[in-house]
């Protein structure tokens, strides 16, 4: 790391930070997702693959820079954007003499950027960005339908519990990430409803990983009805063999355990047929990198920003 500065702010005991990774001309900013730090993007080995966004933004002379998010897990999304995301745009400026041109996003990041674009357009520190690009973004929200498998109805059912918690709780959790990422949630739906839900004038490169649990291609993904009525005139969307992000371990007990101990215990063959059925379709998740560490991918976005 070239530098590190610390990124101030009232509604949290830990403050953002963002990291000088590489200089050059084209400002990249590189921001992580729910749960997660500014490490997906650095160069370390996970499942065998070692492949990083940074380490290669800086190899064809980008200048990179990382941001790490005051509180991922628990924090407001609005405060993440207009204070956490909007004040590295600005340190950037003033360290490095340009404005940012590039934002990349992971997950949680890329609906962090598009709230603080739609509140603050391309004005101020954001006057020059020409590109974002979202990997693996909830874009409709998460749906707790599909990541639990129950009926629609549970979807119907958390405002209401969300309610009877925040009378007994001194915070709203309505105000949390958690919560705001929900395809419930009225950031998600504001975010949408707006009529230039995408910026017209910035390039959305959006990502979709095909292997992903977390966030469907349904909510990932742009309709095209949606972008006729959005008036966006760039834009790309593709799909990619990738996950969200590692959960193998898990996975492994999952379903590798117990194909093991139904050997052991003399399970019927069609039993363990099934269970070694989804012992496979596993392994292909395992197998599958997380989208940003996806070389498909990342070479597929760093021509449009090389252009």
């Amino acid at each position: 790391m070239l530098a590190e500065y610390e990124i101030s702010g009232a509604m949290t005991t830990n403050s953002a930070r963002l990291f000088h990774y590489s200089r050059g001309k084209h400002q990249i900013l590189l921001v992580h997702g729910f749960n997660s730090s500014e490490k997906i993007w650095l160069p370390r080995i996970e499942n065998g693959n070692s492949f990083s966004v940074a380490k290669e933004l800086a190899s064809l002379g980008f200048g990179c820079w990382l941001l790490r998010l005051s509180n991922p897990v628990q924090g407001n999304i609005e405060y993440l954007a207009m204070n956490d995301l909007f004040q590295a745009c600005e340190l950037i400026q003033v360290h490095s003499g340009e404005k940012v041109r590039s934002i990349v996003a992971h997950s949680m990041g890329g609906i962090i950027a598009r709230f603080l674009i739609s509140q603050v357009g391309k004005k101020d520190s954001l006057k020059d960005l020409r590109n974002v690009v979202l990997l693996a973004v909830p874009n409709h929200g998460v749906s707790l339908t599909y990541f639990l498998k129950q009926a629609q109805k549970i979807n119907d059912l958390i405002p209401n519990i969300i309610k009877v918690i925040e009378e007994r709780t001194s915070v709203a959790i309505s105000t949390r990430a958690y919560y705001q990422l929900l395809e419930v949630s009225p950031i998600i739906r504001k975010l949408n409803e707006r009529k230039r839900f995408l910026h017209p004038q910035i390039c959305w490169y959006n990502a979709i990983a095909s292997k992903d649990v977390i966030v469907p291609k349904e909510s990932a993904s742009f309709r095209k009805e949606e972008l006729e009525k959005n008036g966006v005139k760039c834009f790309e969307q593709k799909v990619f063999r990738a996950t969200h992000m590692y959960n193998s371990l898990q996975l492994l007990d999952q379903v590798i355990t117990p194909f093991i101990e139904g050997q052991l215990s003399g399970k019927p063959d069609t039993a363990l047929k099934k269970i070694l059925q989804q012992a496979l379709e596993t392994l292909d998740y395992v197998i599958a990198p997380p989208i940003y560490r996806s070389i498909e991918c990342f070479k597929w976005w760093i021509r449009h920003l090389q252009n």
